[in-house]
């Protein structure tokens, strides 16, 4: 710890300059993504806890020199832009937050910022009052007895950070932030911090056990149990008169959906019960001689109790702590401190491009269901030297079949794109150019109440009950019909960009299928486009998304070209149940039918009535 003071103060006195070289030998996603960089400074202002912000963004190409970071009298060459204007193409990008380590700052990892940006990442970074390296330097006594309400205050302040994003994407961030689409990240402290806003809770119960009962290697605890003293320092933090017995509160935002933890710090007293639900997509990674947050005691640990989450270890053999932070300055060097900004065993650049290029591909997966990206995670590309590489997937989705419980006629004209019950009558959409219309059927005779064509240039799709008024996708038109749903006369209508497949209301929000692998979550009323949710099944992209259905916090639907439907979790996008709907019609009447497509949900009875294009039956089924 007196070398690491020594390394900061004089850090304080000198130029900070990172290495900008590529190594030729960079792996794919660690080469520079298409887009320029932006950044801007902020100041989040509060009376007791101000917060210095910095965000990353793609930006438009400018001819201005590349900007410096400073903190106090360090100063940093980045690459990116000082206030370039942001890139409204292809917007918006999600949101990724980094949290530094215990003594760090929000620039300690800008070979992580600056590059998660270039490849289309709003990124935003904040130093954590009283745990930066100026806090250190200028009051060690204090510096030590903050760490611990830290612990709370961390986490806040990130979801202070979201709630800031949320402010300039109405402002001058011009809505380019996709608040909806949030990662995490942080090293070391910071990784507590990121998996505590991804929902990870602290439980001092398991702690104190935990250190009562240790005898393999107990001294590898030394940094943690110290926190079972400082229990009643933390509860009043956290708003609590008493520690509270077990599981503490979350201080976590629900949209996050993944989780990057470099180095992270103390998995002990990281709730097992919470780890174990937790089916947020984490990246872990480490150095194996880590000695500042030993593997053993932290980051396995962690990793080995997210049950349920797609999850990626990656350790770094032989590495210690400090890999995943910027290189060495000059001056650093000279004074003898080379170690607690490098490592004995890894060149830095090969740790830094190694890392980008799976993080990066970890998030363009969770996020964009990136096809290429995915393969790049594969164990099988990223056998590097020195490097062990695990992927788990676990099985997270119940298998089901339809439990027959009546079958009714249905037109076997109808090419049935959408379908939905209200007040005991079927509402269907049906497609093709020239044959395309929406009707009302009863559904116990299959007999027409009433019936509009589509002009026929139109290839009708999906269809939604929003209010009184239905809605009505069209696949290739970018057009939306909005009808009165007593009369059917046309109210309105919408545009959009893509393609149109199926379409769903909760009650809250529109959700839109397209045929990939994402679902967009829209206004009802305006049927602008507010999030897209990447729909996985066991960390795979499903794409061919039909009809849609949704029931509660589910979403079902049709998977073209098959007989099966799935339900999603509308929140998280992760599949998490499979109905193998195969069988339901006779060898003979296949062959006039076309593919299994409409789920229409009856609350009242609590079944579903599902169908097929061209098909001559209707089912009544529930999903056993």
């Amino acid at each position: 710890m007196f070398k690491q003071l020594f390394f900061i103060y004089f850090s304080l006195l000198s130029i900070f300059s990172v290495t900008l070289a590529q190594r030729p030998d960079a792996p794919t996603y660690a080469l520079p993504g298409q887009y320029p960089v932006g950044t801007r400074d902020y100041i989040i202002e509060d009376d007791t806890r101000p917060l210095d912000v910095t965000i990353w963004y793609p930006a438009q190409t400018t001819d201005d020199q590349a900007t410096q970071y400073q903190m106090g009298l360090i100063t940093i060459q980045g690459r990116a832009i000082r206030d370039a204007p942001p890139l409204i193409d292809n917007a918006p990008y999600p949101l990724v937050l980094f949290s530094h380590g215990n003594s760090g700052y929000r620039f300690q990892s800008t070979w992580f910022v600056e590059h998660l940006a270039s490849y289309g990442f709003i990124v935003m970074a904040v130093d954590h009052p009283t745990n930066t390296i100026m806090d250190l330097v200028q009051n060690r006594e204090q510096f030590s007895q903050d760490i611990a309400p830290n612990y709370i205050y961390r986490p806040q302040d990130l979801l202070r950070v979201i709630n800031f994003a949320e402010e300039l994407n109405t402002d001058e961030m011009l809505g380019i932030i996709d608040i909806n689409n949030i990662a995490v990240s942080g090293h070391s402290f910071g990784g507590y911090t990121a998996l505590a806003v991804g929902g990870a809770r602290l439980n001092f119960d398991q702690l104190e056990e935990r250190c009562n009962t240790t005898t393999e290697n107990p001294e590898r605890l030394y940094n943690v149990c110290f926190l079972l003293n400082q229990e009643q320092q933390i509860a009043q933090t956290a708003g609590y008169d008493t520690p509270p017995q077990g599981t503490w509160e979350a201080i976590s935002d629900s949209r996050v959906k993944a989780i990057i933890a470099f180095a992270p710090w103390n998995g002990q007293i990281l709730d097992q019960t919470t780890l174990n639900n937790l089916n947020i997509p984490t990246l872990i990674m480490v150095g194996s001689a880590d000695q500042v947050t030993p593997p053993e005691r932290d980051a396995y640990v962690i990793y080995d109790e997210l049950l349920h989450a797609p999850r990626i270890l990656t350790v770094f053999d032989h590495a210690g702590h400090y890999i995943f932070v910027d290189s060495c300055f000059d001056l650093a060097i000279r004074f003898g401190f080379f170690g607690s900004c490098s490592d004995p065993v890894w060149d830095m650049a090969r740790v830094h491009d190694i890392s980008n290029h799976i993080t990066t591909a970890f998030l363009l997966s969770v996020f964009y269901g990136d096809e290429a990206a995915q393969t790049a995670l594969d164990p099988t590309n990223n056998q590097y030297t020195g490097i062990y590489y695990e992927q788990q997937f676990p099985t997270t989705y119940e298998t089901r079949s339809p439990q027959i419980l009546d079958i009714l006629p249905h037109d076997p004209n109808a090419f049935t794109q959408g379908l939905l019950l209200h007040d005991n009558m079927l509402y269907e959409s049906t497609g093709l150019y020239g044959q395309s219309t929406l009707r009302r059927v009863d559904p116990t005779t299959g007999e027409v109440d009433l019936m509009i064509t589509v002009n026929d240039s139109y290839f009708a799709e999906g269809l939604a009950l929003v209010d009184d008024r239905l809605i009505q996708l069209t696949w290739r038109e970018n057009t939306a019909f909005v009808y009165d749903v007593n009369t059917f006369e046309l109210l309105d209508q919408y545009t959009y960009d893509g393609e149109g497949w199926g379409l769903c209301y909760d009650g809250d929000w529109l959700y839109m299928s397209n045929g990939s692998s994402e679902l967009t979550r829209r206004d009802p009323q305006t049927f602008e486009p507010l999030e897209i949710i990447p729909v996985h099944l066991d960390g795979q992209p499903v794409s061919n998304l039909n009809e849609l259905e949704c029931v509660g916090e589910n979403i079902y639907a049709n998977i073209w070209q098959t007989d099966q439907i799935i339900r999603i979790n509308k929140t998280t996008g992760v599949v998490n149940m499979v109905i193998d709907a195969s069988g339901l019609l006779l060898p003979e009447e296949y062959a006039n039918a076309d593919v299994l497509n409409g789920i229409a949900y009856d609350p009242e009875n609590d079944w579903f009535y599902i169908t097929g294009k061209l098909w001559n039956k209707l089912f009544i089924v529930r999903f056993e």
